[in-house]
């Protein structure tokens, strides 16, 4: 078994690739094992709620940087995105300054 450490990655410092690669114990969900999505509730989302909590966030930054798109300030840098990434995702998100 190799066992590799990254600590950057791993909380408790030993990334198990044998587990990941499913290479190590292989165990089925009980019936008693919980729906994650059920458990976490709002912690595990659709990727329809995704996509809206990315256009919601995306607005937000907008409104923040009053619709300044780039530069110091402006809605990229809030976003971590480059211009040019978060323009496109504007034209895809159908996202247009008002007036």
């Amino acid at each position: 078994m190799t066992v590799l450490i990254v600590p950057r990655l791993t909380q408790g410092g030993t990334l198990r690739l044998d587990l990941a690669l499913g290479k190590g114990v292989k165990t089925k969900p009980t019936p008693s094992t919980p729906d994650p999505c059920t458990s976490l509730g709002s912690l595990c989302l659709t990727q329809e709620q995704m996509k809206r909590g990315e256009r919601e966030n995306t607005l937000l930054a907008l409104e923040w940087a009053r619709w300044k798109l780039y530069g110091p300030g402006g809605a990229a840098e809030l976003l971590g995105l480059k211009p040019n990434t978060l323009a496109a995702r504007l034209r895809v998100m159908g996202i247009q300054r008002p007036n």
